[in-house]
């Protein structure tokens, strides 16, 4: 990716406070489906191009692929990027709450380069416990 890509003005800067000691692993992995919630089509990967008009079911883990504990929440941050995004006026690059615990889903409609980020916050004192490395969304 580009120099800067993960840094755009239109990016919201994580919140919350990170903790001080070590920071935990959040892998993602995707799912292609038809719909939200309908047919699964295939797993997919980073940078690998989709079609527009299809859905994501992002999945955050540990790094041994196991779930959180129910003490934990992953807040998203979904950042559009590229001429069609922008002449939408949808850009975005805002937090977002999980679907499903651990889930986050997205339907496909710009074509360009897109970001899906994962962070871990734990629920109690609302510190933020580790990132996940970003998920290129390719949407051809």
């Amino acid at each position: 990716m580009p120099k800067g890509f993960n840094r755009l003005p239109h990016m919201h800067r994580p919140k919350w406070r990170e903790a001080t000691n070590s920071k935990l692993t959040i892998n993602l992995n995707a799912q292609l489906y038809s719909e939200q919630y309908g047919q699964l089509i295939r797993s997919t990967k980073t940078l690998e191009p989709c079609s527009p008009g299809y859905w994501l079911r992002f999945n955050a883990t540990s790094k041994v692929g196991s779930p959180f504990p129910d003490t934990y929440k992953v807040m998203w941050r979904v950042t559009n990027t590229d001429v069609a995004a922008k002449n939408a006026n949808a850009l975005r690059g805002e937090f977002y709450n999980s679907h499903d615990p651990w889930v986050r889903w997205e339907r496909l409609s710009y074509r360009g380069v897109h970001m899906v980020e994962a962070f871990l916050i734990r629920r109690s004192d609302k510190v933020l416990l580790g990132e996940s490395d970003p998920f290129y969304v390719v949407i051809e």
